[in-house]
């Protein structure tokens, strides 16, 4: 098993905000850089990817609960897969996030992807914290 936490990251909005917006799969476009990412399909629960060489993603929203966290699930894999957002309000417009991923694979995979996708989920925490929300 592979568990993965990402570092604090913090979003100048509420939680209610951030919540709605990272709720809803046809608002990633604005977090997935365009030059790793082929074929970006959403609906609001559901999206559907390529990232070269490593094939198509499938991932759908299994779980929310408002302004808190949000559970998603990949689809189509091999493997068990899910990635939490979890968020917590500290005062007015200063949101904590922390990102996790859970994923069922052998211990030859799992020293290939660790250090990638651990930079992966740091990366987005910091990136959150940079998006502008309406």
């Amino acid at each position: 098993m592979l568990k993965l936490e990402s570092k604090i990251g913090t979003i100048r909005q509420s939680d209610e905000n951030i919540y709605n917006f990272l709720s809803d799969f046809n608002n990633l476009k604005h977090l997935i850089p365009s030059d790793k990412v082929k074929d970006f399909e959403a609906t609001q629960d559901t999206c559907h990817f390529s990232v070269p060489p490593a094939g198509k993603v499938g991932l759908h929203i299994v779980n929310l609960e408002p302004f808190k966290t949000i559970k998603i699930a990949g689809e189509g894999m091999k493997n068990d897969f899910f990635f939490w957002i979890q968020l917590k309000q500290v005062a007015p417009y200063d949101t904590k996030v922390r990102l996790t991923i859970h994923a069922e694979v052998n211990p030859m995979i799992k020293a290939l992807v660790s250090k990638p996708l651990q930079k992966f989920i740091d990366t987005l925490a910091d990136q959150l914290g940079n998006l502008q929300f309406a």
